[in-house]
Protein backbone atom coordinates (compact mmCIF):
# COMPACT_ATOMS: atom_id res chain seq x y z
CA UNK A 1 0.00 0.00 0.00
CA UNK A 2 2.95 2.36 0.63
CA UNK A 3 4.08 2.45 -3.00
CA UNK A 4 0.58 3.37 -4.12
CA UNK A 5 0.60 6.50 -1.97
CA UNK A 6 3.58 7.87 -3.91
CA UNK A 7 3.24 6.28 -7.35
CA UNK A 8 -0.55 6.36 -7.80
CA UNK A 9 -1.99 8.69 -5.18
CA UNK A 10 -5.74 8.78 -4.69
CA UNK A 11 -7.50 11.82 -6.10
CA UNK A 12 -10.64 12.78 -4.18
CA UNK A 13 -10.87 16.56 -4.51
CA UNK A 14 -9.25 19.57 -6.14
CA UNK A 15 -6.51 19.72 -3.49
CA UNK A 16 -5.39 16.11 -4.02
CA UNK A 17 -5.67 16.59 -7.80
CA UNK A 18 -3.26 19.56 -7.60
CA UNK A 19 -0.93 17.61 -5.33
CA UNK A 20 -0.88 14.68 -7.76
CA UNK A 21 -0.34 16.99 -10.76
CA UNK A 22 2.66 18.48 -8.97
CA UNK A 23 4.54 15.26 -9.76
CA UNK A 24 4.33 16.22 -13.44
CA UNK A 25 5.84 19.61 -12.61
CA UNK A 26 8.75 18.00 -10.77
CA UNK A 27 9.31 15.48 -13.57
CA UNK A 28 9.35 18.24 -16.16
CA UNK A 29 11.75 20.37 -14.11
CA UNK A 30 14.00 17.36 -13.47
CA UNK A 31 14.19 16.55 -17.18
CA UNK A 32 14.61 20.20 -18.15
CA UNK A 33 17.47 20.79 -15.71
CA UNK A 34 19.17 17.53 -16.71
CA UNK A 35 18.97 18.40 -20.40
CA UNK A 36 20.25 21.92 -19.70
CA UNK A 37 23.27 20.62 -17.78
CA UNK A 38 24.09 18.02 -20.43
CA UNK A 39 23.67 20.56 -23.23
CA UNK A 40 26.05 22.97 -21.52
CA UNK A 41 28.62 20.30 -20.63
CA UNK A 42 28.69 18.81 -24.14
CA UNK A 43 28.14 22.16 -25.90
CA UNK A 44 25.03 20.87 -27.63
CA UNK A 45 23.11 24.12 -27.59
CA UNK A 46 20.25 22.70 -29.64
CA UNK A 47 19.44 20.65 -26.54
CA UNK A 48 18.60 23.90 -24.77
CA UNK A 49 15.51 24.22 -26.98
CA UNK A 50 14.38 20.86 -25.66
CA UNK A 51 15.04 21.97 -22.10
CA UNK A 52 13.01 25.15 -22.60
CA UNK A 53 10.08 23.02 -23.82
CA UNK A 54 10.15 21.05 -20.57
CA UNK A 55 10.27 24.27 -18.53
CA UNK A 56 7.24 25.58 -20.45
CA UNK A 57 5.48 22.27 -19.85
CA UNK A 58 6.23 22.54 -16.12
CA UNK A 59 4.62 25.99 -16.08
CA UNK A 60 1.64 24.67 -18.03
CA UNK A 61 1.11 21.83 -15.56
CA UNK A 62 1.41 24.36 -12.73
CA UNK A 63 -1.50 26.20 -14.39
CA UNK A 64 -3.35 22.83 -14.51
CA UNK A 65 -3.27 22.52 -18.31
CA UNK A 66 -4.23 19.07 -19.55
CA UNK A 67 -2.50 19.85 -22.85
CA UNK A 68 0.78 20.58 -21.06
CA UNK A 69 0.53 17.39 -18.99
CA UNK A 70 -0.13 15.21 -22.03
CA UNK A 71 2.62 17.03 -23.95
CA UNK A 72 5.16 16.38 -21.20
CA UNK A 73 4.34 12.69 -21.09
CA UNK A 74 4.42 12.36 -24.88
CA UNK A 75 7.63 14.38 -25.30
CA UNK A 76 9.44 12.41 -22.61
CA UNK A 77 8.39 9.06 -24.09
CA UNK A 78 9.62 10.26 -27.50
CA UNK A 79 12.92 11.33 -25.91
CA UNK A 80 13.38 7.91 -24.27
CA UNK A 81 12.44 6.11 -27.50
CA UNK A 82 14.87 8.26 -29.52
CA UNK A 83 17.61 7.55 -26.97
CA UNK A 84 16.95 3.80 -27.15
CA UNK A 85 16.85 3.91 -30.97
CA UNK A 86 20.11 5.84 -31.31
CA UNK A 87 22.07 4.05 -28.55
CA UNK A 88 20.32 0.67 -28.77
CA UNK A 89 19.95 0.74 -24.98
CA UNK A 90 18.32 2.75 -22.27
CA UNK A 91 20.78 4.46 -19.98
CA UNK A 92 18.80 4.19 -16.76
CA UNK A 93 15.57 2.23 -16.98
CA UNK A 94 14.54 2.81 -13.35
CA UNK A 95 14.85 6.60 -13.69
CA UNK A 96 12.90 6.58 -16.96
CA UNK A 97 10.08 4.53 -15.42
CA UNK A 98 9.88 6.81 -12.37
CA UNK A 99 9.76 9.93 -14.56
CA UNK A 100 7.08 8.38 -16.79
CA UNK A 101 5.01 7.56 -13.70
CA UNK A 102 5.43 11.15 -12.51
CA UNK A 103 4.25 12.47 -15.90
CA UNK A 104 1.30 10.04 -15.82
CA UNK A 105 0.37 11.45 -12.41
CA UNK A 106 0.64 14.93 -13.89
CA UNK A 107 -1.92 13.87 -16.49
CA UNK A 108 -4.13 12.20 -13.87
CA UNK A 109 -4.02 15.28 -11.64
CA UNK A 110 -4.76 17.85 -14.33
CA UNK A 111 -7.57 15.79 -15.86
CA UNK A 112 -9.18 15.18 -12.45
CA UNK A 113 -8.75 18.83 -11.40
CA UNK A 114 -10.42 20.14 -14.55
CA UNK A 115 -13.23 17.59 -14.26
CA UNK A 116 -13.85 18.41 -10.58
CA UNK A 117 -13.77 22.13 -11.28
CA UNK A 118 -16.29 21.74 -14.12
CA UNK A 119 -18.61 19.65 -11.92
CA UNK A 120 -18.36 22.22 -9.13
CA UNK A 121 -19.17 25.02 -11.56
CA UNK A 122 -22.17 23.09 -12.91
CA UNK A 123 -23.43 22.47 -9.35
CA UNK A 124 -23.17 26.17 -8.51
CA UNK A 125 -24.95 27.08 -11.73
CA UNK A 126 -27.74 24.58 -11.01
CA UNK A 127 -28.15 25.88 -7.44
CA UNK A 128 -28.36 29.47 -8.70
CA UNK A 129 -30.93 28.49 -11.32
CA UNK A 130 -33.04 26.68 -8.69
CA UNK A 131 -32.80 29.68 -6.35
CA UNK A 132 -33.78 32.05 -9.15
CA UNK A 133 -36.86 29.92 -9.96
CA UNK A 134 -37.85 29.89 -6.30
CA UNK A 135 -37.56 33.69 -6.09
CA UNK A 136 -39.59 34.14 -9.28
CA UNK A 137 -42.33 31.91 -7.87
CA UNK A 138 -42.42 33.96 -4.67
CA UNK A 139 -42.59 37.21 -6.64
CA UNK A 140 -45.32 35.92 -8.95
CA UNK A 141 -47.32 34.35 -6.13
CA UNK A 142 -46.42 36.15 -2.88
CA UNK A 143 -49.25 34.63 -0.83
CA UNK A 144 -48.63 31.00 -1.69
Amino acid sequence: MGYKKHFLPEIIDEKTAKKTARQGIWASLWVGISITLLALIFKNYLGLVDAVLFFIIAFGIYKMSKFAAYSGLFLYIVEVAANVYSNHKISNLATAIIIIIMFVNGVRGTVAYNKLKKEKSEDIEKNLTDYQKMLEEKINNPFA
